[in-house]
């Protein structure tokens, strides 16, 4: 198992501690909602330490839909494939 496989799977370990409501030590994941320079919203998810262990990737005009976006997340990310291309 390569280096990013191994933070993948912590990576969704994490994740589904924080859907499921279990700690992940003193505090959980956190979704982290801003503006960024153009004034549109955008998010972040945070690990206990404060690093950012994934972002929005896009912005959104509106709150709404970039909670929308973490929403999506939340439910169903730990349906998510795993499509390993290094092979």
């Amino acid at each position: 198992m390569n280096w990013f496989s191994r933070w993948f799977d912590r990576f969704w370990q994490e994740v589904e501690k924080f859907m499921t409501g279990e700690k992940t030590g003193s505090t959980q994941l956190r979704f982290r909602i801003y503006k960024d320079s153009r004034n549109q919203f955008r998010w972040r998810l945070l690990a206990r330490n404060r690093k950012v262990i994934a972002d929005s990737g896009e912005s959104y005009k509106e709150k709404r839909n970039c909670m929308k976006a973490i929403n999506l997340i939340r439910v169903n990310g730990s349906y998510a494939v795993i499509d390993d291309r290094t092979k």
